[in-house]
C-alpha cells in the first residue's frame, strides 16, 4: 500500500524496520521534463546555468544506464518518478498521479514499448512538448518542421509545424508501419506520438555508439535489463527538500526521474505484507522497511527511498500507531 501511494489506516498499529540500501544511480533532471508533463524529452530545452555542468540529453542518459545493466547483470532496475510540490489543495493527489505516468513514460522507452509510450505521453502532454518534439525531428532529419519558439501555444504555425513533420515522415520513412498510421492533419494522437519514438530510438542507437557500449542495437540492449518489482514508481511530491542541495544532483526541482539499479545482494523490494487481523481487544501489526541509498554512480548519485520486507539484520525499528 505504501508503494501505491495509499494512505494507511490510523486504527492499525505498523511497524517500520529500517535498512541501509546501496543503489547506482542515473538521474533524468529536470531539465528533461516540461512543468506538469510526463513526457521526457529527447533533448533539454536549456542549457545548464553552471557553465561546467556539461550538456546531457535524456537519450544519453538512458544510453549510459543500458549500457550499465549490460556491465552489471548482478543488478536490478527500478524506475522512480518524483514532481515538485505545488503547496495547493489536491496538489498532492494530482502529483502522485503526474509521476504515476512520468514512471511508466520512461519505463516504456527503457523497455521499448512504443505503444505504450505513445499512450503515456498522449495521457497528459503539453504543446510544448510537441514542439521540442518538432524541433527535435528537424534537427535530426531536416524534416522542415521546426515550430519555432517553444511557447506552449497551439498556434496556426505549431498546426502547420506538426502537418509538415507528418508528411516529412511519410516520405523520409514510407515503408515504416508508423508512417503509414500517420494522419495527414488534425490534433496529435497516439499514432504521432509512436513515429517520434522511432526517431528517439535512432538517436537512442547513436548514443550507444557514442558511449562505446558493446550492444549498438537498442533492442539488444535493452534485452539485458531485468527490473524490480513493480517496475517504476511514481513518488509524487514527498522528495525531501534537504537532498536538493547535494553536491552531485544536477536537478534544480524535483522534478525528475531515477533510475536505481539494486544489487542482486541488497534486501529484496517486495509488495508489502498485508496486516492481519488479531484477537479482539489487540491491535493488529505489519512490518515494513524504508532503505536510504547514498552511493553514488561514475553517473550520477542521489538518495532514493523503497519499501521492502523486513530481515533479521535491522539498523534500526521503531513502532507507531
Amino acid at each position: 500500500e505504501l508503494a501505491k501511494g495509499v494512505p494507511l489506516k490510523t486504527d492499525i498499529r505498523y511497524t517500520f524496520v529500517v535498512y541501509r540500501h546501496y543503489t547506482d544511480v542515473f538521474e533524468l533532471e529536470d531539465a528533461h521534463f516540461h512543468l506538469e508533463s510526463p513526457v521526457l524529452l529527447p533533448v533539454p530545452d536549456r542549457v545548464p546555468d553552471d557553465p561546467e555542468q556539461p550538456y546531457i540529453t535524456a537519450l544519453g542518459v538512458v544510453a549510459q544506464a543500458l549500457k550499465w545493466a549490460a556491465e552489471h547483470p548482478n543488478q536490478k532496475l527500478l524506475v522512480a518518478a518524483h514532481a515538485e510540490p505545488a503547496n495547493k489543495p489536491g496538489s498532492s493527489g494530482r502529483a502522485l498521479t503526474l509521476t504515476q505516468i512520468r514512471a511508466r513514460n520512461v519505463l516504456c522507452l527503457l523497455k521499448g514499448d512504443r505503444k505504450g509510450w505513445a499512450e503515456s505521453c498522449n495521457q497528459k502532454h503539453r504543446v510544448e512538448d510537441v514542439q521540442s518534439l518538432l524541433r527535435f525531428a528537424d534537427w535530426q532529419h531536416s524534416l522542415r518542421c521546426d515550430p519555432g519558439t517553444i511557447d506552449n501555444q497551439d498556434s496556426p504555425a505549431f498546426r502547420e509545424a506538426l502537418d509538415a513533420f507528418r508528411a516529412g515522415y511519410k516520405t523520409e520513412f514510407k515503408d515504416t508501419e508508423a508512417a503509414g498510421a500517420l494522419p495527414d492533419t488534425g490534433p496529435i494522437d497516439n499514432a504521432d506520438f509512436e513515429a517520434f519514438f522511432e526517431l528517439y530510438d535512432q538517436y537512442l542507437a547513436d548514443r550507444l555508439d557514442i558511449h562505446r557500449a558493446d550492444e549498438k542495437d537498442p533492442d539488444k540492449a535493452r534485452a539485458k535489463l531485468a527490473f524490480v518489482p513493480p517496475e517504476a514508481l511514481g513518488c509524487g511530491d514527498r522528495w525531501p527538500k534537504a537532498w536538493n542541495h547535494r553536491p552531485f544532483r544536477r536537478s534544480r526541482t524535483a522534478r525528475k526521474v531515477e533510475l536505481l539499479f539494486i544489487p542482486d545482494d541488497e534486501e529484496p523490494i517486495p509488495d508489502l505484507v498485508k496486516p492481519q487481523p488479531r484477537a479482539r481487544g489487540c491491535t493488529a501489526t505489519r512490518s515494513a522497511s524504508c532503505s536510504t541509498t547514498t552511493r553514488s554512480t561514475p553517473t550520477r548519485g542521489s538518495p532514493a527511498c523503497a519499501c521492502s520486507a523486513p530481515s533479521s539484520t535491522p539498523t534500526s525499528a521503531s513502532s507507531c500507531p
